[in-house]
């Protein structure tokens, strides 16, 4: 997938929102007009009509930035391996629920990180049994590789993850008190129990670090695009995850389970 077809199954969902909307106004015209013979109840359409206007006006925007991303030309290579990238843009998916994309600066879908779903949902479970299941991730690359798996335990504030052949690489340790909450400190441990590094998050904006000795080793922020990368995504505000170039494959694949922290 390019970032162009993404814009555009975006600008289509859109799209058939804003059409779906039409159909309680169709019916509500007809129920007042012929049925009850009374205008006022035209003021009923009002909350529809603004929602297929404003779903109307996202389409024409959406597929305005398909139609610019889609006429950028882009020498780069097409596809590299998700540990070759250093630099990705992060965007969560319009078509598959809690699923976040991994794009290239070049604009090509290189990786994605998604919810694991079995038969019944880890919320029913956690409801039946009364206790906190725990939720799994896989990150998988553009050919459906799993790269690595994530085990989401929100009620002790524990994410582990572990590698392709299923061996444990580390955890994202955060206060169970204050799990996921911006502004507080996480621990990444990798799996011999050395510490990776610390997660600092910002209070105001998104800008997670982690940080080891006073190195960076990763980052995720917002608002901050080259020139170049604003041609091939036209939204400004496009996340961008960043990885230092000699952080190993084990510490960058524990070092992906921040995103868990922003985007659910």
């Amino acid at each position: 997938m390019k970032i162009d077809q993404y814009y555009k199954q975006s600008a289509n969902l859109s799209l058939n929102a804003s059409i779906v909307a039409l159909f309680p106004i169709i019916f509500f015209m007809v129920l007042s007009l012929f049925v009850f013979r009374n205008e006022q109840l035209l003021i009923l359409n009002l909350p529809f009509f603004i929602y297929s206007y404003s779903s109307y006006q996202l389409y024409l925007k959406r597929n305005k930035m398909a139609l610019d991303s889609a006429n950028e030309k882009c020498n780069m290579k097409e596809y590299y391996r998700w540990m070759d990238c250093r630099e990705f843009l992060i965007l969560h998916s319009e078509e598959e629920e809690d699923t976040i994309l991994f794009f290239q600066p070049n604009g090509y879908l290189v990786a994605a990180l998604k919810q694991k779903k079995d038969k019944l949902s880890a919320k029913v479970k956690s409801l039946l049994s009364g206790s906190d299941h725990p939720l799994k991730y896989e990150l998988v690359d553009h050919e459906e590789t799993i790269l690595s798996t994530i085990i989401l335990k929100k009620s002790k504030g524990l994410m582990d993850i572990y590698g392709q052949y299923h061996e444990y690489l580390g955890s994202f340790q955060k206060d169970k008190d204050n799990f996921f909450q911006v502004g507080k400190n996480a621990e990444v441990v990798s799996s011999n129990g050395n510490q990776v590094g610390v997660l600092n998050s910002s209070y105001f904006f998104m800008d997670d670090q982690i940080v080891r000795d006073g190195k960076r080793l990763a980052r995720l922020r917002k608002g901050w695009l080259s020139v170049e990368w604003n041609k091939r995504f036209p939204d400004p505000n496009t996340p961008v995850l960043t990885f230092d170039e000699n952080l190993l494959d084990s510490e960058r694949l524990v070092c992906v389970s921040m995103l868990l922290k922003e985007y659910l």
